[in-house]
């Protein structure tokens, strides 16, 4: 079956990093202020910046015939969940609070990067749940459903 890929970009990311990276950027080299931070410190901070943002500029979820694998960003951060393990998938709707990026929510865990759909997959032999989160959530549980199925079904 082929690979299904989805990403999505936290534009709340982008949307508040690059103008205060600019702007920093803007005030140290116009020398604006009375006490202007040394290069150094600007430079470690637009270095903070960028890192974080690489970190978590997207997620990427892909389900291969036996896998799910989420990472954010340039892939340091990632998690890989063996189909064989999902009992069931559902779509939810997570609360606004939950917010965005890995989070510890009630009964388990949330990766998201964007908006508020997701899909929760309950597990076998453990307790705890992991929501992926996706603007498309009905392709994302149809997409595991899929697979989930071909899981179950013996190969001769």
């Amino acid at each position: 079956m082929k690979i299904y890929k989805s990403f999505q970009i936290m534009w709340i990311l982008v949307i508040i990093f690059i103008p205060i990276m600019i702007l920093l950027l803007y005030l140290h080299v116009m020398k604006i202020g009375n006490n202007p931070a040394p290069t150094i410190m600007v430079i470690i901070i637009e270095g903070i910046l960028m890192f974080c943002l690489l970190l978590f500029i997207r997620l990427k979820t892909a389900i291969t015939d036996h896998e799910i694998k989420l990472s954010f960003g340039i892939g340091l951060i990632n998690k890989r969940i063996k189909l064989a393990d999902v009992e069931s998938t559902r779509v939810v709707r997570n609360k606004w609070y939950y917010g965005l990026g890995i989070k510890m929510i009630p009964h388990g865990w949330l990766w998201n990067a964007h908006g508020l759909g997701a899909v929760e997959l309950t597990f076998k032999n453990r307790d705890d749940i992991i929501r992926i989160g996706s603007p498309e959530s009905d392709v994302l549980k149809d997409e595991i459903d899929k697979r989930l199925i071909n899981e179950k079904i013996p190969l001769h």
